[in-house]
């Protein structure tokens, strides 16, 4: 166990709170979404960072996570995303383990970035997904 390993970022989802162990994370920006082909293409989103392309999903997709907008019977029209993903600027892209230069980690949108902190009982209660940091409950993936 590396001292990295106790250490998480945190965000904000639909008014819940993830953390995700640092080692997982690759980038982390704020970009707010613009509109794009991408319901042309079929593909949720593609953008650029410092001049590498890459692709962004659906967080229930990326992550093991439900979320509120997953249990309404209604599919989201390209309309009714492009607002969700104004409201979603930052940008986590998590780490490919066989990154190269042409295959980059997948990325998600989110509300909030919280600053890096440390949880330094998730590796005694690795079946525990929930702590609490700074008076908060987070939601913790393991990934």
């Amino acid at each position: 166990m590396s001292f990295q390993d106790n250490f998480f970022l945190g965000f904000e989802l639909e008014h819940r709170f993830y953390a995700l162990p640092i080692a997982a994370v690759d980038h982390v920006f704020y970009q707010e979404a613009s509109e794009q082909l991408s319901h042309i293409l079929k593909i949720d989103e593609m953008i650029v960072f410092e001049g590498e392309p890459y692709y962004l999903s659906k967080p229930n997709k990326v992550l093991p996570i439900g979320l509120l907008q997953d249990t309404d019977a209604h599919h989201t029209t390209h309309q009714q995303a492009s607002v969700l993903n104004s409201k979603l600027p930052w940008v986590i892209i998590l780490k490919n383990e066989k990154s190269t230069a042409l295959k980059k980690g997948l990325g998600f949108r989110v509300q909030q970035i919280i600053n890096p902190f440390e949880l330094s009982d998730v590796q005694s209660k690795p079946t525990q997904t929930n702590h609490t940091h700074a008076g908060r409950e987070y939601q913790v993936l393991l990934i």
